[in-house]
């Protein structure tokens, strides 16, 4: 489940804005570059169109190892450190479980520019969680999804659900089910 939402993450880690200048146009005097840490920032910030999150994933997978390095290189250090974890721990998987995730990833790249954005925002807040609440969202969510509309609102509305986790919790779990296909 980490995973599916990490190439997402990773299309929007990876993705750069260029610009090209057209040939024979005059330009205005390139203003100072910001300061170092502004420069920083700016560069973490994924590209703005969905399309290009799907291209920059594509493109990644067909990279060879030095490829990817060079592109790493590239990136503020913090960035090409969790692209590479990603990459890693995609590298680990079983082929059959790569398989899983690329369909599903396929799906998520037909679903309309908006849901996918839903769904990024709400891996961003499930990624942000502690590791083992992390475990503990992702195993009623997997409860959820295969469950009926009727048993999901009678679990999301049940006292368990409720003592088990905060009101941040609950709302991820209940955004979760609403907004991943199943």
């Amino acid at each position: 489940m980490r995973i599916l939402p990490g190439l997402a993450a990773l299309a929007l880690a990876c993705g750069t804005a260029y610009s090209q200048a057209k040939p024979g146009k005059a330009h205005p005097p390139k203003p100072a570059p910001p300061p170092r840490a502004e420069r920083r920032a700016a560069a973490a910030q994924p590209p703005k169109k969905a399309a290009d999150h799907a291209k920059q994933v594509e493109r990644l997978e067909r990279m060879s190892p030095a490829e990817r390095q060079a592109m790493l290189n590239r990136l503020p250090p913090e960035r090409a450190k969790r692209i590479q974890e990603r990459f890693d721990e995609y590298e680990k998987l079983p082929p059959g479980e790569r398989g899983r995730l690329q369909q599903q990833y396929g799906q998520f790249k037909q679903l309309p520019a908006a849901r996918q954005e839903a769904i990024r925002k709400v891996f961003e807040r499930y990624n942000a969680l502690p590791q083992e609440r992390q475990q503990a969202v992702r195993q009623e969510f997997n409860s959820l999804r295969g469950g009926s509309d009727d048993s999901r609102r009678e679990r999301l509305n049940s006292p368990e659900f409720r003592n088990r986790f905060n009101a941040d919790e609950r709302k991820l779990i209940e955004q979760m089910a609403t907004t991943v296909p199943r």
